[in-house]
């Protein structure tokens, strides 16, 4: 009977210590602020994945000749080393802020500021395909008036699709998310 008590308090102690190490190492204490230019008149994907906090994401008709995408706010040390590793290629962007399918012993986004991505999208700029694949954390995702797209959305856990905008029959484009936590999509 000792020899199993001794056990499970052990198990306990060793799920605590990993979960308080989980917490810690992941607290957004990192400023940064990158920014990605993208030249083709046709952007097939745009891509983030992997966030643990809450993102807010704003895609904006421009004037200029070429898309840029901003992504500003507090992040964790190992998501800071992960957006080095960001793809760009001539028609897409893919932003990998930890491996979304690799296993997270509790994840959470308490205390952790919020992630901003802005998109400026340039003059004449067709966007086919936006994905936001988070582990967790709450979505809220602003598109232009006249964007008319098939929308896909995931809440686990709890989550819940809080709003989602209309679309005609004819949709070309497709946003893309899911996330632990509420998603908004608005115009």
């Amino acid at each position: 009977m000792k020899k199993k008590v001794m056990i499970l308090t052990l198990t306990v102690v060793a799920l605590f210590l990993v979960g308080y190490t989980t917490l810690g190492s992941a607290k957004t204490t990192n400023e940064v602020a990158k920014e990605w230019d993208l030249s083709a008149d046709t952007i097939d994907s745009l891509s983030l994945l992997g966030a643990e906090q809450d993102v807010k994401m704003t895609i904006i008709k421009t004037d200029q000749d070429k898309t840029v995408v901003k992504l500003v706010g507090k992040v964790s040390s190992k998501t800071e080393k992960e957006l080095e590793q960001a793809k760009v290629a001539l028609g897409s962007l893919e932003i990998v802020l930890s491996d979304p399918s690799d296993f997270k012993l509790m994840p959470n986004n308490d205390g952790k500021s919020e992630l901003e991505m802005q998109v400026f999208l340039g003059k004449e700029v067709s966007l086919k395909k936006v994905k936001i694949e988070s582990v967790v954390g709450n979505i809220t995702v602003t598109i232009p008036q006249d964007f008319q797209g098939d929308y896909v959305t995931v809440a686990k856990n709890g989550g819940e699709v809080l709003e989602v905008p209309e679309t005609s029959n004819e949709q070309t484009k497709v946003l893309e998310v899911s996330t632990i936590g509420d998603i908004r999509i608005k115009k």
